[in-house]
């Protein structure tokens, strides 16, 4: 049985370890990127034409999340397993954050990524 898996942050790092590793166990790739032209999703692209689907999705933006979904729904009526594993990567340590660098930092780790579910 085909699944379909949705992995959020899929460009980089764990999100394009993962992607690759369903994508070789067979599986229909949902892979939610900040950026289409990403060198090593287009390279699987090539590699996985009808497997790999790239979704343009920022987590932080709510607007992205929802025409994601949109774009999801017209793939699949269902996604088997959710990876979510976007994050941003900051040049400063958190603990190195003023206040209002923290609150931002909070609200794109914890509320986008809960949008994206």
């Amino acid at each position: 049985m085909n699944r379909i898996v949705l992995i959020t942050g899929a460009s980089r790092g764990l999100g394009l370890c993962l992607t690759k590793r369903y994508l070789i166990e067979g599986a229909t790739v949902l892979a939610g990127v900040r950026d289409l032209t990403a060198s090593f999703i287009n390279e699987l692209k090539t590699e996985y034409p009808d497997a790999l689907i790239p979704v343009l999705l920022e987590v932080a933006d709510t607007e992205s999340v929802n025409q994601a979904a949109e774009l999801v729904k017209g793939y699949t009526d269902h996604i088997d397993i959710v990876v979510n594993n976007a994050a941003i990567c900051g040049k400063k340590r958190f603990l190195a954050l003023d206040r209002k660098e923290k609150e931002e930092r909070v609200n794109e780790e914890a509320i986008g990524d809960s949008e994206a579910c």
